[in-house]
């Protein structure tokens, strides 16, 4: 009988632990979707991410773009 309660003691153990990988396993996949949505959504406004920092690109422009600005 106390063999049979320590076993489902462990048993226990091992179905919360399950759980609790489950849970992290969902967070993490969920934290990895937005990421990379985010970063996606970013690039597209030329910001970029990496290890170094943020980095913002200049759209490029014409001679002939500039002046139309400048004349508006």
């Amino acid at each position: 009988m106390e063999a049979l309660r320590k076993f489902l003691g462990l048993i226990v153990f091992f179905l919360v632990l399950c759980v609790l990988a489950g849970i992290a396993f969902v967070v993490y996949s969920i934290v990895n979707e937005v990421t990379n949505t985010t970063k996606q959504k970013m690039e597209k406004k030329n910001i970029s991410f990496s290890k170094e920092g943020m980095q913002v690109k200049m759209k490029q422009r014409t001679a002939e773009q500039e002046s139309d600005a400048t004349q508006k």
